[in-house]
């Protein structure tokens, strides 16, 4: 099953801060999960970037997520 570029994002915040995903703020607070889901389900090249959980986030694709501290 493919994931989510929402639960991408949450997994890889949490992988580099090192903590659990039960430990985040919820995404839902900084982005619209279902506008950021739609927009990396079809076949076009976007990028969008917004701070999370103090990093930055640059989703590409639900494979395609770079966390960066602030």
């Amino acid at each position: 099953m493919v994931q989510s570029a929402s639960t991408a994002v949450v997994l890889a915040v949490a992988e580099r801060n090192g903590s659990d995903v039960t430990e985040l703020p919820a995404l839902a607070e900084y982005v619209d999960t279902d506008a950021l889901d739609a927009l990396f389900r079809g076949d076009g090249s976007v990028a969008v970037q917004f701070t999370y959980a103090d990093c930055t986030i640059t989703v590409r694709g639900p494979d395609d997520v770079t966390v960066d501290p602030n």
